[in-house]
C-alpha cells in the first residue's frame, strides 16, 4: 500500500500489476518486464513461471510461450526458439524435446521432426540434418541410425544409394568398394556378382577379366589350378584336351615331338618301351607281330606272368628277380625276350570269345612285339 499525501489519516492499496514492496511508500513500482502482478495490493510482483513469459512492465499477468520456442526459467521476458534437431509440438514448453535417431529438424522453430529417407541416415539424437550414405554403403529403409557396405561382389559408385549393384561377370568387389575390379590371370567370374574363382587343374586363363577358362589344348597341361598359361608336354608323352597332367605313351607307341596329342604306332618291324621318344628296329630276326595270346596262370604249361609295371621299357616278374625284359643296345627290346602282362579280369569279362571266371589272372602277351 501506499500515501501519495503526506500525513494522509490511510493508505491506498496499489492497482494490479504494481507493488509496493517497502512500507512508506509514497508511490506505487510497476512490475518490472519478467515479473506480474495480477490483483491489486501487491506487495511484491511475482516472476513469470517457467513456460511464460512478460515482455512488458506493469503486467497483471503472463503468456504462455508458443508452440516451438521454450522458456526453461522463471522471471523470462522472452520465449526461446527451439533450436535445430529439436522440436516443440506444444505451447508453454519449458525444454524442447531433441529429434530420435533416424529423424532430423533442420530448422528452428520446428514443432516436429522429420524421417530420414531411405539413402540417408542420423546416428544420434538431435541430428539437425540427414546424412547420405557413402559410396560403398547403401540404406534400404526410412529412419535409419547407420548404412550398410555393400557385400563382396556388389558396389556402390554414389552417395546417397538405396541397394548395391552387382559387378559384371569377369569383375569382383570387396565389401564396402566403390568400384568393380577386374579378375586377376588364373581366376575367373562366371556370373555377375560372383567372387572371382581360380581356374582349375587342366585349364588356364592368361588375361584379366575372364568369365571362364580355357581347357588346355591337347598336348599340354597344367597340373594346379590358377594356371594362366599350360606347358607342353615333353616328348615321349602326350595328353587330351584339359589334361592336369601327361602320359606316357604305351608300349610300342612313340611321341617325338613336345606337345604331342597323341603317341604314334611303331611301324613293322620296330617296337619301344614306356615313354619313348622313337622306335627301334627289332635286333636279329625279330619282326612285327600283332597278335594277342592270352594264358590261364593256373595253367602249369603257361609261361610265367608279371604283376608289377616296371619304369619305361621293363618289367618285374612274379617274384621280383631280375628282369626279363631289357632294352637292347640298339634301343629296343631284344628278340629273344617275350613280354608278358598280368591282368585282373572281373566277373562275366570275356576274352577272345571264352568267358572268364572270377577272381583269375590272366597273363596277356603285349602285341606289337618283336618275335
Amino acid at each position: 500500500m501506499f500515501a501519495p499525501i503526506s500525513g494522509a489519516a490511510s493508505c491506498s492499496e496499489c492497482p494490479a500489476g504494481f507493488s509496493a514492496p517497502q512500507e512508506g511508500q509514497a508511490a506505487c513500482t510497476p512490475c518490472e518486464p519478467g515479473t506480474f502482478a495480477s490483483s491489486s495490493g501487491t506487495a511484491e510482483c511475482a516472476p513469470c513461471p517457467k513456460g511464460m513469459f512478460v515482455s512488458i512492465s506493469s503486467a497483471t499477468g503472463c503468456t504462455v510461450c508458443a508452440v516451438a520456442t521454450f522458456a526453461n526459467n522463471t522471471g523470462t521476458v522472452s520465449c526461446t526458439p527451439c533450436a535445430a534437431g529439436t522440436f516443440s509440438a506444444t505451447a508453454g514448453t519449458v525444454e524442447c524435446t531433441q529429434c530420435s535417431i533416424g529423424m532430423s529438424a533442420p530448422y528452428e522453430r520446428s514443432k516436429s521432426c522429420s524421417t530420414c529417407p531411405k539413402g540417408t541416415f542420423a546416428g544420434r539424437n538431435g541430428s539437425e540434418y540427414c546424412t547420405p550414405c557413402e559410396a560403398g554403403t547403401f540404406n534400404p529403409s526410412a529412419r535409419s541410425a547407420s548404412c550398410q557396405k555393400c557385400s563382396a561382389g556388389l558396389f556402390s559408385d554414389v552417395a546417397g544409394a538405396t541397394g548395391c549393384t552387382a559387378c559384371p561377370a569377369g569383375t569382383t568387389s570387396l565389401q564396402g568398394d566403390t568400384i568393380c575390379t577386374k579378375c586377376g590371370a588364373g581366376t575367373f567370374s562366371a556370373s555377375a556378382g560372383s567372387a572371382c574363382s581360380f581356374c582349375p587343374a587342366g585349364n588356364y586363363s592368361a588375361d584379366l577379366g575372364a568369365t571362364n577358362c580355357t581347357a588346355c589344348p591337347a598336348g599340354s597341361f597344367s597340373s594346379s589350378e590358377g594356371a594362366t598359361s599350360c606347358t607342353l608336354c615333353e616328348a615321349g608323352t602326350s595328353s587330351f584336351s584339359g589334361s592336369a597332367g601327361c602320359d606316357k605313351c604305351p608300349l610300342n607307341t612313340f611321341a617325338s615331338q613336345n606337345g604331342s596329342a597323341s603317341c604314334e604306332q611303331c611301324p613293322s618291324g620296330m617296337n619301344s618301351g614306356l615313354g619313348f621318344l622313337r622306335c627301334a628296329t627289332c635286333t636279329g630276326n625279330g619282326s612285327y607281330s600283332g597278335a594277342e595270346i592270352w594264358y590261364d596262370i593256373r595253367d602249369t604249361n603257361a609261361p610265367k606272368c608279371y604283376f608289377d609295371c616296371c619304369p619305361d621299357d621293363m618289367e618285374k616278374d612274379r617274384s621280383g628277380e631280375t628282369l626279363l625284359c631289357k632294352e637292347s643296345s640298339g634301343g629296343g627290346l631284344s628278340n629273344t625276350t617275350i613280354l608278358y602282362l598280368c591282368i585282373f579280369v572281373p566277373v562275366g569279362a570275356i576274352i577272345l570269345g571264352t568267358i572268364i571266371f572270377f577272381g583269375v589272372r590272366y597273363c596277356r602277351r603285349s602285341n606289337n612285339q618283336c618275335s
